[in-house]
């Protein structure tokens, strides 16, 4: 690849170079440089020094072609913190994708512990009891792997409350078998 630009400027539309090509058709533009393109007229348009450019969702409907590109950006919301920018694409008129950008106003780092998981270790797979699913008894990739540790016992008690009926017989003789032991009233 050469370090030439993707795109050349010609008043309000991007005429692409032929290192746009992508991997599906030789006449057609690679979804990336479109991505790109889109990120960077909302930045141009919408950025500015004290906002940081922290998520783009990209959306391609259509396979560009080597045709002149054109984008629309417009403010979605502006606030005291966070700036939402969508951005369409057209080739001859034509919609071929969008995106939506999110800008962040850049700040201190709030005080206090940032959060984090309670640490947990996972066995060695020679450790790893294996049980046949309910429902493929015959396929490898369709095992359940069960831990006897508490971090994995609370995570099943927490589904057991969101799985199908069909699931909780099954799901009920597990956590008999794998539950902590229970403190004896004296």
């Amino acid at each position: 690849m050469t370090d030439d630009a993707f795109f050349a400027r010609d008043g309000e539309h991007y005429i692409p170079n032929p290192s746009c090509r992508g991997p599906w058709d030789p006449n057609s533009l690679h979804g990336r440089v479109i991505a790109g393109l889109l990120g960077a007229e909302i930045e141009q348009r919408h950025g500015a020094p004290d906002l940081q450019f922290s998520r783009l969702t990209v959306d391609l409907w259509r396979l560009p072609t080597f045709v002149p590109i054109s984008v629309e950006t417009r403010a979605v919301r502006e606030g005291g913190r966070i700036r939402v920018v969508d951005a369409e694409c057209f080739a001859e008129g034509v919609s071929i994708g969008r995106a939506s950008g999110v800008l962040l106003r850049r700040g201190d780092a709030p005080d206090g512990e940032v959060w984090q998981p309670e640490p947990w270790d996972m066995p060695p797979p020679d450790q790893i009891e294996r049980v046949r699913s309910y429902f493929r008894p015959d396929e490898q990739s369709a095992e359940v792997k069960l831990f006897a540790d508490r971090w994995r016992y609370r995570r099943m008690q927490a589904l057991r409350n969101h799985l199908p009926q069909l699931l909780r017989r099954e799901l009920e003789a597990l956590e008999r078998r794998y539950a902590p032991p229970t403190k004896e009233a004296h």
